[in-house]
């Protein structure tokens, strides 16, 4: 009896132990799945960004190749050519010129800050794989690296604003997503919100 006795009481020691440590685990899961849920929402946004840029390259494009055949006819360029008169053909080249430049600064510019998104959702997709495929549950880790990718994509697109100032207006709004501050804390886990049109917590108080 007295065996039976210890035995019991050395199970019952242990249960609490396990359904503590059950609890972490569930906590630590509902973190991760908020971890990979934000990531995702990253990643999204970052193809939508991505797309919204090359519209607008090849917009540019179009928009350049018009004003190029438009300038060159409304020089008289094609009666010119026929006709071989030096200054208006100079005149319908150079503007041609200035057109098919400006067009090429535009798209080179945005297809910098397509690489910069790009390259966070590489980077965001890399941390998503290593959470489902390699069960990287780290979560102070994956706070840090996820806050280390934002930072350096702010850095980058910081970094294009300033050289391309007459542009920002242009591309900015593709960017928004990318611009603001992260809504996670450093700590991913203690981060708390609240909901966009009502203003509530979203959080149950009972």
């Amino acid at each position: 009896m007295a065996m039976s006795d210890e035995a019991d009481t050395g199970e019952s020691s242990e249960a609490p132990i396990k359904t503590l440590e059950t609890a972490e685990e569930i906590l630590r899961g509902r973190e991760l799945d908020r971890i990979l849920g934000y990531i995702r929402l990253k990643m999204d946004v970052a193809l939508a960004a991505n797309s919204e840029l090359s519209s607008m390259r090849a917009q540019m494009v179009q928009m350049g190749s018009f004003l190029i055949v438009a300038l060159v006819i409304g020089t008289g360029g094609v009666q010119v050519i026929l006709g071989w008169d030096i200054q208006p053909i100079a005149i319908s080249a150079f503007s041609a010129a200035v057109v098919a430049m400006a067009v090429f600064s535009v798209t080179r510019t945005s297809a910098t800050y397509t690489d910069i998104v790009m390259d966070e959702f590489l980077a965001l997709e890399t941390v998503y794989s290593l959470i489902v495929w390699e069960n990287v549950d780290d979560l102070d880790a994956l706070a840090k690296e996820i806050i280390s990718i934002e930072h350096s994509t702010r850095e980058r697109i910081d970094a294009q604003n300033r050289k391309h100032r007459l542009l920002a207006g242009t591309i900015l709004h593709s960017m928004i997503h990318f611009e603001r501050h992260s809504p996670f804390e450093d700590d991913i886990g203690e981060s708390r919100h609240e909901l966009p049109f009502t203003h509530a917590d979203g959080h149950r108080t009972d």
